[in-house]
């Protein structure tokens, strides 16, 4: 009885694949997908394009970070030295309208907090004018506000 049953599922596995599928004329067609078919993506209120010869503009976090390399004279946060708080930058984001968060890969304390918040702030306010608060955070995921307004060479 095992050996029909065993057969007889194996017969409806087979049927139930098609039969042979190594026949040409298969009676399932096979979707045809072309360049052309494919949706082309929503422009929302954010795409919109910007006006022939202009370039878009950069985050905030990529124009913070382009002026923090460029004011060390490096390509890389890793290139700076162990005394420069920069050295410990894992990575620059926005946040919202004039705030990016700054990443670092130590623990700090309120003073050292302080004093990385002061650099970034200071080593990019006279350049990037739309910066008005610098978020630390460390490996321990605490955040802290520093706000540009506070130091006065960015005034």
């Amino acid at each position: 009885m095992k050996t029909f049953a065993t057969v007889v599922l194996a017969a409806l596995l087979i049927a139930g694949c098609g039969g042979d599928v190594s026949s040409e004329d298969s009676q399932m067609p096979s979707p045809v997908s072309t360049p052309s078919e494919t949706p082309s993506p929503a422009v929302t209120s954010s795409d919109t394009p910007t006006p022939a010869g202009e370039a878009p503009n950069p985050s905030l976090a990529i124009t913070v970070e382009t002026e923090l390399l460029a004011a060390n004279s490096v390509e890389s946060f890793s290139e700076l030295d162990a005394s420069s708080p920069g050295m410990w930058i894992t990575g620059i984001e926005d946040v919202s309208s004039g705030t990016i968060r700054v990443m670092f890969q130590t623990e700090l304390n309120n003073d050292d907090r302080a004093q990385y918040g002061r650099w970034v702030a200071q080593m990019s306010c006279t350049s990037v004018a739309d910066l008005k608060v610098v978020v630390v955070q460390d490996i321990t995921g605490i955040d802290s506000n520093h706000y540009v307004a506070d130091f006065p060479i960015c005034s």
